[in-house]
């Protein structure tokens, strides 16, 4: 007998296995990823030759197979599914093919523990149509309707009731002023359906719709006599959590609403006064049920929205739309709870009494630190030393987002094509690392980035390309003038930023001189302060870029001049309107992953393309550093001589006509004194008839040794 391949499973998007002959075994190692299609050639020899096949859930379109293993059960389920494919198999019972927005696989258990549904989803497989049982019978198409689409979250609720696995884990909290029989008897008077109903549940059917989000069945919220279930948003409540999620309101005030409905509100004013006079006379306090109070309140705030309270007196949220730790003030904190819980926050007493219970529990919420080597692109984590991925989470003290997600490829043209222009494709490599070391929360590169040109050749435009693909809240500005005047304040800022950037210096010897930068580029703990607050101190790893088109010098023996990095941007940059907005998101996109795979390489390397020895790199950049002037007595001039002296105007006018410079000789003078030469009107002879015949201005050397003009 000939095994054909039914219609229904002819799609690009669904994945085959080869088994043996009258057998549901895979017979291939590494089988789930082989990627075998309905037409491949190796499937079509196998069953041609008399080998069965197996059809493996998930794929593109996140194919699953109910397997059925209990006929009483299946036959109850199949009146609540849609038509769609349907094989019966060898042992009589079905298999039931449907896509989904989800394909893991779980399982169906009876009170014995015994499989009475196998959903077969990602990395599983079931025997396909006209296949041989072991027991010989014949896998049979018995419904050859398309392959329909069901929700995951309903096929999950629709099952889920017939588990007898699964326990009930809601967790049961002691509830203040109210005693455990008072909150029993409550229940018993009020079912969990009526509470369901009171916001928007169809309880007409069940499973039935949440009203927590959208879903296109309309079938993910189950429950049963004690607890509900969302199989989509995967809540999971009681009768008094169910109306604290959707009322936003805490505990007593769910407990009130239930009250209300049942008709006992008389009883619990009863009830709670005399458990207060019980817990003041045996407390002595009669205001301590009510502080416990502030604290659950807290507790319930940060389960939704988590918290955290650094020791230096600065809140962090967590921001659920960009996946990270963000700092607030106290207003923002206020502002959430009034939103989220409707309490008055305006009061001077519940303010502070809010605030205090948020701190000493916030304190305790404190998230772990980040390895140096992660790197964050929207809601994922990327080590890129291990290689490892992961989702970002609360748990993790993340605060810097790259808010694009990783490309399909590493192509930037449009972006390539602005680096060659400002830097010529021999050093094109170079801006690429510059943005993929800036992602990496660590300075294991000690480096300070000079970006230099004349005005107009694009210095500004790269960093706001680096700006606009890392995101606003990652990068700060920064000046020499702020850091003189207010370096605790102002080092505050820089705290947990990707990229520092510099305004231009009036006086280089400030930079020069800064030993705050020195630490800042090289590991060091720097001081910072909160105003208001405390100090402390912290590790920086922002990345210092500071565009220039002023040079100055280094030395070779200070920390600053062994991490100066010079790039030179080459071509006058005609700008267009709107340059960055013309790359598309793609391109970012690509960037996103060209940058993180450059981050891989420049870690384990710890150097940069074209790096050579400190020693080299600084004599580069002293030579590259000179003076027009510098340059033409290096040249053109003998130094070796200390009494040697030289005509100011000879000086000049060879120089002006060597180097085509306009600079009037004012300028040059300036120039020769600050490199050390003396220049001073001095009388001279004429030596043939010994006699004073006027004066002129001589260059001569103080500091360092005389100048003289080669012949």
């Amino acid at each position: 007998m000939t095994i054909k391949l039914p219609d229904k499973l002819q799609q690009e998007y669904i994945n085959f296995v080869l088994l043996d002959k009258n057998s549901k075994k895979p017979f291939e190692k590494e089988w789930p990823t082989k990627n075998i299609k309905y037409n491949s050639p190796e499937l079509l020899t196998h069953i041609a030759n008399g080998g069965n096949y197996g059809i493996i859930g998930g794929g593109e379109k996140n194919l699953i197979i109910l397997d059925f293993d209990d006929k009483t059960i299946q036959e109850e389920i199949i009146k609540k599914l849609p038509n769609t494919f349907t094989i019966k198999t060898g042992s009589g019972l079905l298999h039931k093919y449907f896509f989904s927005d989800k394909s893991e696989s779980f399982k169906i258990f009876n009170k014995n523990f015994d499989t009475i549904i196998d959903i077969q989803g990602k990395g599983k497989q079931v025997v396909g149509p006209d296949s041989i049982h072991p027991n010989g019978n014949k896998y049979e198409i018995i419904d050859n309707s398309n392959i329909e689409y069901i929700d995951y979250a309903e096929i999950k609720a629709l099952l889920e009731p017939y588990n007898k696995k699964i326990k009930n884990k809601i967790e049961k909290k002691i509830i203040k002023n109210i005693n455990t029989n008072f909150i029993e008897e409550l229940k018993s008077l009020i079912k969990l359906e009526d509470v369901l109903s009171d916001f928007g549940v169809d309880i007409t059917k069940n499973p039935s719709n949440c009203p927590f989000h959208t879903s296109k069945g309309g079938k993910c919220l189950g429950w049963n006599n004690k607890t509900a279930h969302c199989f989509h948003c995967e809540g999971s409540w009681n009768i008094i959590s169910w109306i604290k999620d959707n009322k936003k309101c805490n505990t007593k005030e769910a407990i009130d609403y239930l009250v209300d409905k049942a008709g006992i509100t008389d009883k619990l004013k009863e009830h709670r006064l005399q458990h207060i006079k019980k817990t003041t006379i045996t407390n002595k306090n009669p205001e301590l049920s009510f502080v416990f109070e502030r604290i659950n309140q807290a507790e319930e705030f940060i389960k939704v929205q988590p918290i955290y309270y650094e020791r230096k007196h600065q809140f962090w949220f967590w921001d659920f739309n960009n996946f990270c730790w963000v700092e607030k003030d106290e207003i923002d904190l206020l502002n959430s709870i009034r939103k989220l819980t409707y309490i008055d926050t305006t009061n001077s007493k519940n303010k502070t009494e809010i605030l205090d219970a948020l701190k000493q529990v916030g304190r305790e919420q404190r998230p772990q630190e980040i390895k140096p080597s992660w790197i964050q692109f929207k809601d994922m984590i990327y080590d890129i030393e291990t290689g490892e991925k992961f989702k970002a989470s609360p748990k993790y003290f993340v605060s810097n987002p790259i808010n694009w997600k990783l490309g399909k490829n590493e192509e930037t043209p449009i972006i390539d094509k602005l680096f060659e222009n400002w830097v010529g494709k021999e050093d094109k490599q170079k801006l690429y690392e510059i943005i993929a070391f800036t992602l990496v929360p660590k300075h294991f590169i000690h480096s300070f980035f000079f970006i230099y040109s004349p005005p107009g050749y694009g210095k500004s435009t790269f960093v706001n390309l680096i700006i606009k693909f890392i995101g606003d809240m990652n990068y700060v500005a920064t000046s020499i003038d702020r850091i003189n005047k207010n370096s605790r304040f102002e080092t505050k800022n820089w705290y947990k930023k990707l990229l520092i950037t510099m305004s231009e210096v009036s006086n280089v010897n400030d930079l020069k001189n800064s030993g705050l930068i020195n630490q800042a580029t090289g590991e060091d703990p720097i001081s910072a302060e909160i105003k208001g607050g405390e100090s402390f101190n912290f590790t920086n790893y922002g990345k210092f870029i500071y565009p220039t088109n002023k040079i100055f010098k280094v030395d070779e023996n200070d920390g600053f001049g062994r991490r100066v990095r010079k790039i030179n941007f080459l071509k006058r940059f005609e700008k267009e309107k709107d340059v960055l907005n013309q790359i598309p998101d793609e391109e970012f996109e690509n960037l996103a992953l060209k940058s993180l795979n450059i981050a891989k390489k420049l870690w384990g390397n710890r150097r940069f393309t074209g790096d050579v020895s400190i020693s080299e790199r600084i004599k580069q950049y002293q030579e590259a550093s000179k003076s027009n002037i510098e340059k033409f007595i290096d040249n053109f001039c003998d130094l070796t001589d200390y009494n040697a002296k030289t005509l100011f105007d000879e000086f000049y006018s060879k120089y002006s006509k060597c180097v085509n410079s306009k600079e009037s000789k004012i300028i040059v003078s300036k120039e020769l004194k600050k490199l050390g030469f003396e220049i001073k009107l001095e009388n001279w002879r004429d030596e043939k008839i010994k006699t004073l015949d006027g004066s002129s201005t001589w260059i001569s050397g103080t500091r360092i040794s005389g100048l003289r003009l080669n012949e």
